[in-house]
């Protein structure tokens, strides 16, 4: 705070001993060192501070700094899950082309015909049988 040396010291006490005189010397000596005591405190207080808003806006830098990288991180990813979604999509044509291919290639061969004939015998009030003519179709078998 204050460089004082020895001879400057010594030559305020001497000019305040002429000054004040040896009764108000001591009182004026302790009214000097508690302000002394006062005034260093608060200039240590205000040091703290300082020194603290300085931590503090580090502090808010690395934050901001770190947010940064994380909202990278965040996009990355979003990108390689987008190119996994797409490549997986792609995939997913492609099986389901060879499965129609594989399908309208096997489906000429797997037309089996069959006859199927229906009686059915629906009684109304009058209980008189009603017949049904045979249909025939073809049954398409599925592989």
């Amino acid at each position: 705070m204050l460089n004082l040396g020895m001879s400057e010291i010594l030559i305020f006490s001497i000019i305040a001993l002429i000054v004040l005189g040896p009764e108000k010397l001591p009182i004026a000596l302790k009214t000097v060192a508690k302000w002394y005591v006062r005034i260093k405190k608060f200039v240590t207080n205000v040091q703290q501070d300082i020194e603290k808003e300085f931590k503090i806006s580090e502090l808010r830098e690395q934050m901001q700094d770190e947010i940064k990288r994380i909202e990278a991180l965040e996009q990355q990813m979003q990108e390689k899950f987008a190119a996994m979604e797409r490549q997986q999509n792609e995939f997913l044509q492609q099986q389901l082309k060879q499965k129609a291919i594989r399908y309208d290639y096997l489906e000429g061969f797997y037309q089996v015909p069959f006859q199927a004939s229906f009686d059915a015998r629906v009684l109304s009030q009058s209980a008189q049988p009603i017949a049904i003519n045979p249909v025939h179709t073809t049954l398409k078998v599925a592989v």
